[in-house]
C-alpha cells in the first residue's frame, strides 16, 4: 500500500506514475482532501481534549476552595459530547482513507513499459518451441476452466473487476500455494470429500473486495 506521506509530498509524481496504470488524478485529489479533513479533525479533537483537561483542573481547584463549579461542569459535559462525536467521525474517515489508499496500485518501475492493456506488453524472450495442432484449436487454461465449471470469471468481474474470478468446486484447490501445514492438509481433505456433494465450495477473489466476508470461503 502506498505511503500517505509520499502521496502528500510527491503528489504530481504519484499522479503521473499511477496514470500509467489507469488511475484518474481525481482519485488522488479526493484521497488527499479526505486525509486533510482527517488531520484537521485530529487537531480539533486534541485541542478540545487539552482544553477539557485544563478546565477539569480548574473544576478540581474550585471544589477544593468550596466554590461553585456547576457552570464549568455543564460546559465540560457538552465538550465531552463534542469530542465523542469528533472521534466517531475520525474513525469513519480513517477507515475511508485506508480503503481508498488500499485500492491504489503500486507505483510501477521506470523500466516497465506503459500500457493500459496487454497490447502494451513487451515480449522479452521465449523458451522452447510453441507446439502446433493440426486437428483442433487448443484452448487456454481459463477456457478449459470455464468449460469444466471450476472457474467463474463473470461473477468475479462483477465483484472485483476484470481479470478476477471465483474458484468453484475442484478449482478451489488452485487458489493458494501448496503447503505442508496441518490446517491446509485438513482443509484439502475436506474439500476433496465435498466434491461429491450436491453443493460446491467457492473461493471468492480477495483482491479489491471491500467486505471482509468476501475473503472467506463459502459454500452454495
Amino acid at each position: 500500500m502506498l505511503d500517505l506521506k509520499l502521496i502528500r509530498t510527491e503528489t504530481d509524481f504519484v499522479k503521473e506514475k499511477l496514470a500509467t496504470r489507469g488511475v484518474d488524478a481525481q482519485e488522488i485529489d479526493d484521497l488527499l482532501a479526505l486525509d486533510q479533513k482527517r488531520r484537521d479533525l485530529i487537531v480539533k479533537s486534541e485541542t478540545m481534549k487539552a482544553n477539557r483537561n485544563t478546565v477539569s483542573d480548574e473544576i478540581s481547584q474550585l471544589k477544593r476552595n468550596k466554590e461553585d463549579a456547576s457552570d464549568k461542569i455543564e460546559q465540560m459535559k457538552q465538550v465531552s459530547a463534542d469530542i465523542k462525536s469528533l472521534d466517531e467521525q475520525l474513525t469513519t474517515i480513517a477507515e475511508d482513507v485506508s480503503d481508498k489508499t488500499s485500492r491504489l496500485p503500486n507505483i510501477p518501475n521506470d523500466e516497465v513499459p506503459v500500457g493500459l492493456t496487454e497490447d502494451g506488453s513487451v515480449e522479452l524472450r521465449k523458451w522452447g518451441e510453441i507446439p502446433t495442432f493440426a486437428d483442433f484449436k487448443p484452448k487456454s487454461h481459463w477456457e478449459i476452466g470455464e468449460d469444466l465449471g471450476i472457474l467463474d470469471f463473470e461473477r468475479g468481474a462483477k465483484v472485483s473487476g476484470s481479470r478476477f474470478l471465483y474458484y468453484v468446486g475442484q478449482g478451489h484447490g488452485w487458489n493458494g500455494p501448496f503447503t505442508t501445514s496441518s490446517w491446509m492438509k485438513t482443509k484439502r481433505q475436506a474439500l476433496l470429500k465435498s466434491y461429491h456433494r450436491t453443493w460446491s465450495t467457492v473461493s471468492p477473489c480477495s483482491e479489491r473486495a471491500s467486505s471482509q466476508s468476501l475473503r472467506k470461503t463459502f459454500i452454495r
